[in-house]
């Protein structure tokens, strides 16, 4: 067996962001998001009564609802910001 060959140099694109404009803008953007997850949240926590009676649900079950609700919420978040094109 060979040994590999160094010699060729691999250019990997710098992902960093140096403009301090820009990761200001990126920030708002994402506080911005995640604040409307908070706020739909937060809506349907004051509803969760309403939310059992007109589904007929324990308490237990609005709460694995409201759960599942934020965590896709928040995973989709940063997924779906960083669709770009």
């Amino acid at each position: 067996m060979s040994a590999p060959d160094n010699s060729r140099s691999v250019s990997v694109a710098d992902a960093t962001i140096h403009d301090p404009r820009q990761r200001r803008a990126i920030l708002i953007a994402v506080c911005v998001a995640l604040m409307a997850v908070i706020a739909s949240v937060s809506g349907l926590n004051v509803a969760q009564p309403q939310v059992a009676v007109a589904f007929d649900a324990s308490q237990s079950t609005v709460l694995w609802m409201i759960n599942l609700y934020t965590l896709s919420l928040a995973a989709l978040l940063l997924p779906l910001g960083s669709l770009d094109e």
